[in-house]
């Protein structure tokens, strides 16, 4: 049964809702309440977890169909909008205008199943036209290789001039923090304590894993002189595949 697999994982198997502080104390939520007999409002106890999936601070993982969604319309104005949806085998019609990150894992179907019911090529194809919905299952999508903290990440990083800049490069790259840093000249004009400053600065491209994020942070914080040096990471949503696997392995 889904209860032994999930003891048999470690899973804590609770007998009544998480409060609001219990359910926040998780990096993520998990929403795998929704089944294919259900029908109409939630009943309890669903319904009350339902309600704490929408107050939840941190992000919902909702699978197939958000829970107390319907199946094959759009949910009622008003209702619970998870982070991410995780569909199987095909994008539910419930998911037409879905703004959050879907996730399409269908490619793993049976090939008479695909082909019965139209589950093939174009399909597959005219969903992952839109920019948020990746492909899990795709040998070819670089999604698949990416467990939680290898996105690959680029960090920028001002300092007062190229010295401490290659001080501060040397410092994260023989610490394994980046895989790669480049160093520009520039000049930068800011408003520090109510007056407006110009100074020429040396801007850091860095290229990381956002399990790196935290050394970069604290190797900056130690070495920069600045009270509040400039540290910025953005996700890489696409590039080389080549190219962005050297980078998690050179941070690993």
């Amino acid at each position: 049964s889904l209860m032994s697999q999930a003891a048999s994982h470690g899973c804590q198997v609770i007998s009544k809702a998480p409060t609001p502080t219990e359910l926040d104390a998780n990096a993520i939520i998990i929403d795998a309440l929704f089944g294919f007999s259900f029908s109409g409002p939630p009943r309890p106890p669903y319904d009350e977890i339902i309600e704490l999936f929408s107050k939840a601070a941190n992000p919902v993982f909702s699978i197939d169909v958000p829970s107390g969604w319907p199946l094959d319309s759009a949910p009622p104005e008003g209702s619970w909008l998870p982070e991410t949806v995780i569909s199987l085998t095909a994008p539910k019609l419930c998911m037409r205008g879905f703004e959050g990150r879907h996730w399409l894992g269908g490619r793993f179907v049976p090939p008479k199943v695909a082909q019965d019911f139209g589950l093939v090529g174009e399909f597959y194809e005219a969903a992952l036209k839109e920019s948020h919905v990746v492909d899990i299952t795709s040998p070819s999508s670089s999604s698949c290789r990416e467990p939680a903290g290898d996105e690959v990440m680029v960090v920028y990083v001002t300092a007062p001039g190229a010295e401490a800049a290659e001080a501060l490069a040397s410092a994260l790259l023989a610490a394994d923090a980046v895989a790669c840093c480049n160093l520009s000249p520039v000049k930068s004009m800011y408003t520090w304590k109510g007056k407006v400053e110009k100074d020429d600065e040396t801007l850091m491209m860095m290229k990381t894993r956002r399990g790196k994020l935290e050394d970069v942070k604290r190797i900056v914080k130690e070495m920069h002189e600045y009270d509040v040096p400039e540290v910025i990471a953005v996700e890489v949503k696409g590039g080389s595949d080549e190219y962005l696997n050297w980078v998690r392995d050179e941070t690993k």
